[in-house]
Order: C-alpha cells, then structure tokens, then sequence
C-alpha cells in the first residue's frame, strides 16, 4: 500500500508570496497617502476661496456703504503705526470711517513674542472688523503711537478668521480656518465720477495659511508644491463708494 506525502511550499514559493504581498501593502499604502495628501490639499484649497470671497463681499459692503459725507476721513492703512505707509512688523490696519480693521500678518502671528501681536479679549487678532465710526483707530497721537484695540472696541467686535471663535466663513473644516492670516491689503483709489461724485478703489486682498515652520510664517509658491496645508490667494475686486467722495 502506497504511502501519500503532503507536498508544502517550498522556500523559494514562501519568498515570492511575501514579496507580492509585500509590494501590495506598499502600493496600497502609497495610494492611500496620496489620496489624504490631495484630500488635505483640497480642503485647503477650499478654505482659503472660500474666506477670501467673505471677506472681499465684506470689505465691499463696508465701503460702498460708509458714511463719507459725515465724517470725510479718507481710507487709511496703517503699517507699523505709520499712516498710509511705511515698513510693517505685522500690526495692520484699515479704516474705512465706519468700520476698521485690524490683523496680524503671518510674521506677526509665529512670532514668539506677544508684544508683536494685536491682541483683543485676550486673544490674538487674526481678522478683526471694528465698529469704528471715527475712525479712531488709524488716528496717531502727537507722539506717533496709535491707539490700544481694547480702549476703541466694543461688543460689535467680530474676528472674521475664526480667532475669537466667531467664523463667518462656510469652510468644512474649523482647524484649517484657524490656520488662516491676512497677507496683505492694498488700497488704490482709482478715478472720480464726476456726475455722481462717487469715487471707485481697486483693492487687493491675499489671504493664506500660516505655519511656524515658513520663514515669516508664509507660504510660497515653492512652499505650496511641497506642503499640501500650505495655499494662498489673491483677490481683487473694485469698490464705489456711494455716499461721497473720499478726500
């Protein structure tokens, strides 16, 4: 009576299984991080339009709608304590003659110190819109200094960015919106309509994503390929003024 004998894999079968399996894990793996990586790239994507649309429409109604004619302040951009000029640490401001706005830029914002930062209720500005009907907080005392955010605002203080909790933009995710900053804004003001006495401003707004580990805090184009957190836009748009001209 013949006796049968299982046959197993032999070492060089064992080898060429792991190996498959092996490559398999890997490229399954591979996939699923570039997957995440433009997932996480999207949302970014996603969060900076997103913002930087709210804020422009904000921007937008707050100068077609400001009360020139009572208190003929022009727009003024403070950089540095400096009107309408001047190199910037970070602290900036706009005054629109009824609402101001107040940010820190990204190098403002990674810096270590605290003094660097505007700092409202005891957090640390990103955006935020201020009733200001005076425009109070553009206004440099005889000594150059501007005035402290707490003495000018109020309750009708909301931080658009997210850093006093109150996020106006409609972004999926509220840790990204955190991660946002203010580059830069600039204010042209552009011709006079002289039939309507209505006065047009082209304004350029670049909004971002911060990270400590960028110099200055903001991201690149170079920057932008490599980090799939890191995104920025530009966005202009042109303004009338519809209750007077700004002087």
């Amino acid at each position: 009576m013949s006796q049968r004998h299982a046959r197993g894999f032999t070492v060089i079968e064992l080898m060429f299984s792991m190996t498959f399996i092996s490559i398999m894990l890997i490229t399954i793996a591979n996939v699923t991080i570039f997957v995440n990586r433009l997932f996480t790239r999207g949302i970014t994507y996603q969060a900076v339009n997103e913002t930087g649309r709210e804020v422009s429409g904000q921007l937008r109604r707050d100068i077609a709608g400001q009360t020139i004619a009572r208190t003929g302040e022009a727009i003024k951009v403070t950089l540095n304590g400096t009107i309408d000029g001047g190199k910037s640490n970070g602290r900036e401001r706009l005054c629109l003659g009824n609402y101001s706005y107040v940010w820190n830029t990204p190098q403002a914002l990674v810096s270590p110190h605290q003094h660097d930062k505007e700092v409202f209720r005891g957090k640390v500005v990103h955006l935020l819109r201020v009733r200001d009907p005076d425009g109070v907080l553009c206004r440099t005392d005889n000594k150059g200094h501007l005035p402290e955010l707490s003495s000018v605002a109020g309750s009708d203080a909301e931080d658009l960015l997210g850093g006093q909790g109150n996020n106006r933009a409609t972004s999926s995710s509220t840790a990204m919106q955190s991660r946002l900053a203010i580059y830069s804004v600039r204010v042209t003001k552009g011709p006079e309509d002289e039939l309507s006495r209505q006065q047009l401003y082209d304004i350029e707004l670049h909004v971002g994503t911060y990270d400590e580990g960028l110099p200055g805090g903001q991201c690149s184009e170079t920057d932008r390929i490599s980090n799939e957190y890191c995104n920025s836009s530009v966005f202009r748009f042109t303004v009338r003024s519809i209750n007077g001209v700004m002087r």
